[in-house]
């Protein structure tokens, strides 16, 4: 049922964007040009302006400079198709150029083209001789002559042509006149937008609804800022570069270069087609031509790859393939105006659900954060038996990461979780086994503290601070014991006693050599069972040892799970090896014999 009703919601919400088209288009047009402006208008305010007065100023500046733009990229097209036919000459010189050239790729492919068109027409004439031949044999009666027809085109009429241009233009006007009028009334009245969405979300969740509409006018009016910067330098430069190469309309392609930057991926491409073809029409040579692809190419690399990552980076918080699949999306729900602002209403969808817990499937599929926690995606990489980025999963995490950490933090919640696994039978005996030797390779390389000048001290040993490890219940613990071995620091004498040793023998070892703490290790939900009989047994024998218990990983109520081992003598109960390693760090030398054994 509620996989059914996510379905429904779906096609609704989709079914609203695309016939609503009319309506939700310049909305979503003015609400992004409103979180574009409003740095700019709030900058003048606090200069002193009035809002209405910044909101004009703003507004005026924008529409005017596109308007002059617009007037002048008009002019530039027209001039364009004016002065195309004297470029025919050199186009012609370079078709001719191909047919006689001496390429053997040429040569073949115009061979291949040619028996292609050979077979065709065999065939159309056999076609057309069967169809001859039927004809004869039915002996129809000869058609009689067809008659002239002429048409007769009407005098136009300047009025009714005038009609059919401004009925063109109408319907785009309008849209534009809307979205100039909302984004007026949306800049004057931004905080009662804002006050409304909060009261609209409900009083009692405003905390929420703030980080929400901040972060989300936070991210959006950054990438869009930083994107027309962006997109308006590559557009100078493509311009700069262009009227340096020699190639005629440089500020019309440049212009055309920064507006089709906006549309994700495939913007630049676009945009570089036309001013290569007035290269190969406007030069003899195919010197111009290639030096504008390369322009191209070389411009494009450096702003995708270090300006971007440098200033907003290239999504916005979404990542690729999220960017990629909701391009397509938009694409078909809005058309071009779809493309343009599939980033921003993205990122938009990826905020939401990032704060609003019945949406969060759009933060877990369109945001850039990992999909899963380091410890999950090693067990699953293991469970998958893929060693290899297993290790690579460890190797990026302990880049940033002490030894300990990566111990605390990867390696024991992932035992944990296979012990759970087990635990439900969910996993075979063959592949824990597999889990727990690939992990021994891993504390292997990668939970080794690092040596330093103080290691390399002598602790006397009247000093040191003896610790018994005993694993409770099996191997996935004795990696815990281990790990705690390693980490304990040059003070502590840690000596770990095999896993098949019996609680009779555990007393007889502390009886020979008295310690100062015993740590029990039993990972996740099992081996509750025997780390409360080692407790016990423990207390009974030793009354002034600590018995320190060891639980990483367990997901139940940690304080009922204390209470619960301390009943029966534990002294202290931890859910972190980073716990036990403060608590070794604190315990006191032995002084004279603290263990009598009754």
């Amino acid at each position: 049922n509620r996989l059914l009703r996510g379905l429904e919601a779906i096609i609704v919400v989709v079914a609203a964007l695309y016939f609503g088209r009319p309506l939700l288009v310049p909305l979503a047009l003015a609400l992004l040009l409103t979180f574009l402006l409003t740095p700019a208008v709030s900058a003048l305010e606090h200069r002193g302006l009035h809002r209405l007065a910044s909101v004009g100023l703003v507004v005026a500046l924008i529409f005017s400079g596109s308007a002059i733009i617009a007037w002048r990229t008009v002019e530039q097209l027209s001039d364009l198709v004016v002065q195309l036919p004297d470029y025919r000459a050199n186009l012609h010189n370079k078709i001719q150029s191909f047919e006689h050239s001496d390429s053997r790729t040429l040569r073949a492919l115009e061979r291949a083209i040619a028996e292609v068109g050979d077979e065709f027409r065999k065939t159309n004439k056999k076609a057309h001789h069967a169809a001859e031949v039927a004809e004869s044999t039915d002996a129809p009666e000869e058609p009689a002559a067809p008659l002239a027809v002429r048409v007769v085109p009407e005098p136009v009429n300047p009025l009714a042509a005038l009609q059919v241009t401004f009925g063109a233009l109408a319907a785009p006007l309008a849209q534009a006149g809307l979205v100039t009028v909302l984004v007026i009334f949306m800049l004057c009245a931004r905080e009662d937008v804002r006050n409304r969405c909060v009261r609209l979300a409900g009083t009692g969740r405003v905390t929420l609804t703030t980080r929400t509409l901040d972060e989300m006018s936070t991210r959006i009016s950054r990438y869009l800022l930083f994107n027309a910067l962006v997109n308006g330098g590559f557009g100078i430069v493509i311009g700069l570069g262009l009227f340096a190469l020699g190639v005629k309309y440089a500020m019309l392609w440049g212009f055309l270069a920064a507006v089709l930057r906006f549309v994700p991926y495939l913007g630049a491409v676009v945009a570089s087609i036309l001013p290569i073809g007035m290269a190969i029409i406007q030069f003899p040579t195919w010197t111009q031509p290639l030096l504008v692809a390369t322009m191209f190419i070389v411009v494009e690399l450096i702003t995708n790859n270090v300006i971007e990552p440098l200033t907003y980076g290239k999504s916005g918080g979404v990542s690729t393939v999220a960017l990629l699949v909701a391009t397509i999306f938009w694409s078909w729900v809005w058309g071009p105006v779809g493309l343009v602002l599939s980033v921003p209403l993205t990122v938009m969808l990826a905020v939401l659900g990032k704060y609003v817990r019945p949406l969060e499937p759009l933060w877990i599929l369109l945001g850039d954060h990992p999909p899963l926690p380091p410890d999950v995606q090693l067990y699953q990489r293991l469970l998958a038996g893929d060693s290899e980025e297993a290790a690579e999963v460890v190797e990026e995490f302990a880049r940033t990461h002490t030894p300990l950490e990566i111990c605390d933090q990867l390696l024991v919640p992932m035992l944990a979780m296979a012990k759970r696994d087990r635990g439900r039978g969910e996993m075979g005996e063959p592949l824990q086994s597999a889990v727990w030797a690939t992990t021994q390779q891993l504390l292997d390389e990668y939970g080794e503290p690092p040596t330093s000048g103080d290691d390399d001290v002598e602790v006397n040993e009247e000093r040191k601070v003896r610790v018994v490890g005993v694993p409770a219940a099996d191997h996935g613990d004795e990696l815990a014991i281990e790990m705690l071995r390693r980490a304990a620091p040059p003070i502590v004498d840690f000596q770990v006693v095999p896993l098949v040793t019996l609680a009779s023998e555990l007393i007889e070892i502390l009886i020979d050599a008295p310690a100062q703490a015993v740590c029990i290790a039993a990972l996740g939900p099992g081996g509750v069972g025997q780390t409360r009989y080692l407790c016990k047994r423990i207390r009974q024998h030793f009354p002034e040892v600590r018995i320190i218990v060891c639980r990483c990983g367990y997901q139940g109520e940690v304080a009922k799970m204390a209470a619960s081992l301390q009943a029966r003598g534990a002294s202290q109960v931890t859910t972190s090896l980073h716990e036990v390693v403060d608590v070794l760090q604190r315990t006191q030398p032995l002084v004279a014999t603290a263990a009598v054994a009754r």
